[in-house]
């Protein structure tokens, strides 16, 4: 009998899948369409989840703005710092006070309202910052510090100046800082480059201006009580410096009825005898030294300005203002000595 071809086929194919060949092992056969083990592709392992490393902090900028300043002064300088960070894609910080443990490697540009006793500190603990630090003028700019000059003996010439100009009879006092002491001869010298030697018409006569003088850190006790013994020359106007001016001491020359004039803006209820705020502005000497510091620049010294603000017109009127911007011209230029003044 004669099988199919396709039937034959299929017999010789199972013939040879039981075949031991001599004790051989059989070998099984897989379906159609199977793939063997020995042939199937590799499956790809999966990559291990990708651990996100540390980004690099933003660059800061730093602004130690401690009460002393002034809240003034505080505001313009953060108004300012802003705008100049943000430019540069730096992050602005503001702080009232830095301990040398506080300086962070993010820290790029530092700048202090105040020049603070761990100056040197900070300074050796931020060596990749530019620092720019409101100082006097016997503060050296140098390595990464960069100095704004606060020319302190200016603004009290020009406080001897305009509290002169205003008050009756020039009956002008001036609560100034007892050292150095040449605020005081720069007070005094600002008074009489009005008035000459500044005798009065009326008794008690004395010589204006007068100054009393106090250490630094005086509350406002102090201040009245170092007052007191001049009560008698019958004051008329009364300037008070930076380390004078407390609304204590305010409210207390308020009630005495006397002109004054300050640092720093004063309360509401101060206003209708205040003369006028004289003010440092250290904002247009900090735009001056900022693309050196973002380019690490250090060693550099700018001068702030010095205006007045909150101004009474009533009493420093617009004619003797105009007489006070010649007066402060002149000693900016140097042709007014703040310390070689002549009688008149």
């Amino acid at each position: 009998m004669k099988l199919p071809k396709i039937g034959l086929l299929v017999l010789l194919v199972l013939l040879a899948a039981c075949s031991t060949g001599g004790g051989g092992t059989l070998v099984p056969t897989l379906p159609a369409g199977t793939l063997s083990t020995a042939t199937a592709p590799p499956v790809a392992a999966s990559s291990p989840t990708a651990v996100p490393t540390s980004l690099p902090l933003p660059g800061k900028v730093l602004l130690v703005a401690p009460p002393e300043a002034g809240t003034d002064l505080a505001e313009s300088a953060r108004a300012a710092l802003a705008d100049l960070s943000g430019a540069a894609k730096l992050v602005l910080e503001t702080r009232p006070s830095l301990l040398p443990e506080e300086v962070r490697p993010e820290f790029k540009i530092i700048v202090l309202l105040q020049n603070p006793p761990n100056l040197p500190a900070l300074l050796a603990a931020a060596p990749q910052a530019q620092f720019a630090v409101l100082g006097n003028i016997e503060l050296e700019a140098k390595g990464n510090l960069s100095v704004i000059r606060q020319r302190e003996e200016v603004r009290s010439f020009l406080g001897g100046y305009i509290i002169t100009l205003v008050a009756p009879d020039w009956r002008s006092l001036g609560l100034v800082p007892a050292a150095p002491a040449q605020l005081q001869d720069a007070f005094i010298n600002g008074g009489r480059y009005w008035c000459g030697r500044c005798i009065p018409l009326y008794p008690p006569v004395v010589s204006f201006p007068l100054v009393v003088a106090q250490p630094d850190g005086t509350g406002a006790a102090g201040w009245q009580s170092a007052l007191g013994s001049q009560q008698k020359s019958v004051l008329a106007g009364i300037y008070l410096s930076s380390g004078a001016q407390s609304p204590e001491l305010l409210k207390t020359l308020f009630a005495q009825k006397l002109l004054l004039l300050g640092t720093q803006t004063p309360a509401a209820e101060i206003r209708s005898r205040w003369v006028a705020t004289l003010r440092f502005d250290p904002i247009p000497a900090l735009q001056k030294l900022w693309p050196g510091l973002l380019a690490g620049k250090g060693a550099q010294t700018a001068e702030a300005s010095l205006s007045w603000t909150d101004v009474n017109d009533a009493l420093f009127t617009p004619g003797k203002q105009r007489l006070a911007h010649s007066t402060l011209a002149g000693v900016l230029d140097g042709s007014i000595g703040l310390y070689s003044v002549p009688d008149k």
